[in-house]
C-alpha cells in the first residue's frame, strides 16, 4: 500500500503499527519509500524502515511498535507499507500520532494522498525542505498580578512571506507586578521580534 503523507506542521510524526499479525513494515521518505512520482514503479530496495514488525511463530503479537519521523508542513512524503499474513487471522490496525498530541487511526482522510505517476513531470524533483522554510519567533512580557513569572510558549505553521511553510513560535512571558504600602513599582514590557531563516 503506497500514498504520500502530508503533514499538517513542522515536527516529529509517530507512526504505530498497534497490533503485528504476521508481518508489516512501514517506510516513509523518497529512496526508502518510493521515488517522487514513481508511486507505481517496481519498488525500492531499502532496509531504511520507519517500523519493522514481525509477530514470531506460535509467540505472541507485537504491541504498539512504532517509528518517528521528522517532517515539514507542507510537503508530500512517499509512504509505503508492505504487510503478509500466514495461516488464517490476520490485523495491522495503523495509526500516527501528530505533533499536538491527536492520534489519527483507520481514516487518514486528509492526510494521505495518491496520485498518477508522471515521471515527466518537471516538478518531480523535491527539493530538501529544511532549506526552504523559515521560522519566526516573537517574545512578548506583559505585566500582571499575580505573585510569579509565567511563561507560555505557542507553535504553528503559517505561510510566509517567501509563499513557504514557515514555523512561528510566540512566547509570551507574564511577570509579576508587585504592590507594598509605602510604594508601588512594576516591571517594564517591551516586546521583542526575531527572525531566523535557516
Amino acid at each position: 500500500m503506497t500514498g504520500y503523507f502530508l503533514p499538517p506542521q513542522t515536527s516529529s510524526y509517530t507512526f504505530r503499527f498497534a497490533k503485528v499479525d504476521d508481518s508489516a513494515i512501514l517506510s516513509v521518505g523518497g529512496n526508502v519509500a518510493f521515488e517522487c512520482c514513481a508511486q507505481e514503479q517496481p519498488p525500492i530496495t531499502s532496509t531504511d524502515f520507519t517500523i519493522n514488525g514481525i509477530k514470531p511463530w506460535q509467540g505472541s503479537l507485537p504491541d504498539n511498535i512504532g517509528g518517528t519521523v521528522y517532517m515539514y508542513a507542507g510537503y508530500y512524503y512517499p509512504l509505503k507499507v508492505v504487510y503478509s499474513n500466514a495461516v488464517s487471522w490476520g490485523t495491522l490496525p495503523i495509526s500516527v500520532e501528530l505533533p499536538d498530541g491527536t492520534t489519527v487511526s483507520d481514516d487518514f482522510e486528509g492526510y494521505v494522498y495518491s496520485f498518477d505517476d508522471d515521471l515527466s513531470q518537471s516538478n518531480c524533483t523535491i527539493p530538501d525542505p529544511s532549506k526552504h522554510t523559515t521560522s519566526i519567533v516573537t517574545t512578548t512580557t506583559e505585566l500582571w498580578t499575580g505573585t510569579f513569572t509565567s511563561t507560555s510558549t505557542e507553535m504553528t505553521t503559517v505561510t510566509g512571506s517567501n509563499g513557504q511553510p514557515t514555523d512561528e513560535t510566540v512566547i509570551v512571558a507574564k511577570a509579576p507586578t508587585t504592590a507594598t504600602s509605602s510604594s508601588l513599582s512594576s516591571s517594564s514590557s517591551e516586546q521583542i521580534t526575531s527572525s531566523i531563516t535557516s
